[in-house]
């Protein structure tokens, strides 16, 4: 029995002995394949590393190029794809507006069919060298909805501070719009401002009364807006609006003579004020750097009423009641010392009224003769006409907007809103319209929406695309 018993367990530890070894002998596999693959890890996971810095590298050198091409030739930017070794390079480039293009630089390579991988960088640039100038009758604002069908938003009343106002401009720094008018007593207000920060329901803040003559135009720059008036004591009247509910008349200039102040533009530090008359100066370029006290730098014989302003980045454009000279270009290069660059004879016989300018050398004029008359101003020194299209009313205001459209003010009695396509302004089309009940005097354009000034108490109108 003894030895027997010792036999067992003679025999039970040397089963116990073998097992331990195998045990032994399968974690030091597992060590050591753990070791393997940690090493074989690593060596992924730095080729994956360099991999990964090597295709960032790629997708910011192809963004600095985008960026270089953009510079020198905004429309020659595309997309383009090649192959770099191992890595797919892709520039995508699409539109967001006619000065601005969203670029995608995506870098992809594959180690395995299972494991595809990709780096992606996104800018936008835009074409600075084209851009409307801020302030300008030309937006940059990318448009949205569809407005070949627009709706009326809402509208804003002036007759609750006193019936017998009619609106004569309109400026818009959002949430605030801005409206000119002429009152039918020299006791009433003649600057208006509105929260439009609800656009069907615009909200009278402030209002203010310059005295006799009330005002002709405005013009929004900075914390300032200017107004050229009738009132021959101050035919420009500079308010400072950094506050909007409590606007502010801090400064104004009396130029000799009694004709109306007509029209006003701001660059810089200098204001152009368009007068009206056929004698004498009706063109004055007057120093702002102190907007408490205005001074004249200069002024010209245009030979009649100086009636609207339009502005570019290097040059300023006007437009004349003048049957000879309708156009004058002036080089703004230096903001206190403009040039005359040029004129230009339109040959169609009867006053314009209105101009605005679409980059890079469109400028739109409106006249009397109810037509709208785009020219070539890309050399101001070789202006050329390219066509005439009849609006059916006179065009109070226009605004060239982003995509080709151009929004327009008239005082047709059918279509007071009129947008035509000007993609071509060789053959310029009617885009859409619409029917008030007031003849239309002016019209802004900001974060997709027109604002138009009605000559009517109901002075305001705000208008959408439809969704």
């Amino acid at each position: 029995m003894k030895g027997r018993l010792v036999g067992r367990k003679y025999f039970f530890l040397r089963g116990q002995s073998a097992l331990e070894i195998i045990i032994a002998m399968a974690i030091i596999v597992i060590s050591i394949s753990t070791v393997i693959l940690v090493i074989f890890t690593n060596q992924s996971v730095s080729v994956s590393s360099d991999l990964s810095n090597s295709a960032l590298y790629k997708a910011e050198e192809q963004i600095e190029n985008a960026r270089a091409v953009a510079r020198g030739n905004f429309n020659s930017l595309n997309s383009t794809s090649s192959i770099d070794g191992m890595f797919t390079k892709e520039l995508i480039v699409s539109k967001v507006s006619t000065y601005q293009k969203k670029v995608t630089s995506r870098i992809s390579w594959q180690t395995d069919v299972l494991h595809p991988q990709k780096i992606e960088l996104v800018t936008y640039v835009t074409d600075w060298l084209n851009v409307p100038p801020p302030g300008s009758n030309c937006s940059a604002d990318p448009l949205s909805g569809n407005w070949a069908q627009p709706r009326i938003l809402g509208s804003g009343d002036i007759g609750s501070v006193g019936s017998g106002n009619q609106g004569t401009g309109v400026a818009v720094a959002f949430p605030y719009a801005y409206v000119s008018g002429v009152a039918s007593s020299a006791s009433k207000p003649d600057i208006f401002v509105f929260d439009v920060s609800n656009s069907t329901a615009p909200s009278l803040v402030s209002s203010l009364d310059i005295g006799s003559g009330g005002i002709n135009s405005i013009f929004l720059k900075g914390n300032y807006l200017y107004a050229a008036s009738p009132n021959d004591n101050k035919e420009l009247i500079i308010f400072d609006i950094s506050i909007p509910t409590n606007i502010r008349e801090i400064g104004s200039l009396n130029l000799s003579g009694s004709y109306d102040g007509l029209s006003v533009i701001a660059f810089g530090n200098t204001v152009a004020l368009g007068r009206a008359g056929n004698s004498g100066k009706e063109l004055y370029f007057i120093n702002i750097t102190s907007p408490s006290s205005p001074s004249i730098i200069s002024s010209y014989e245009v030979g009649d009423n100086v009636n609207g302003f339009a502005l570019s980045n290097k040059y300023l454009y006007l437009v004349s009641k003048d049957a000879d000279n309708d156009l004058w270009v002036f080089d703004i290069t230096n903001p206190s010392s403009p040039s005359l660059v040029s004129t230009y004879n339109i040959r169609d016989g009867t006053e314009d009224i209105t101009v605005g300018y679409q980059p890079p050398g469109t400028l739109f004029v409106g006249n009397l003769d109810n037509k709208i008359v785009p020219l070539d101003v890309s050399d101001p020194l070789n202006i050329s006409t390219y066509s005439s299209f009849s609006t059916g009313g006179s065009v109070k205001g226009l605004f060239c907007v982003v995509d080709n459209l151009t929004f327009m003010a008239t005082t047709n009695s059918t279509k007071e809103f009129m947008i035509l396509n000007t993609a071509n302004p060789r053959m310029i089309s009617e885009y859409a319209s619409l029917n008030f009940p007031q003849v239309a005097s002016g019209i802004a354009f900001k974060n997709n929406l027109a604002y138009l000034s009605m000559r009517s108490n109901d002075a305001l109108k705000i208008i959408s695309s439809s969704p």
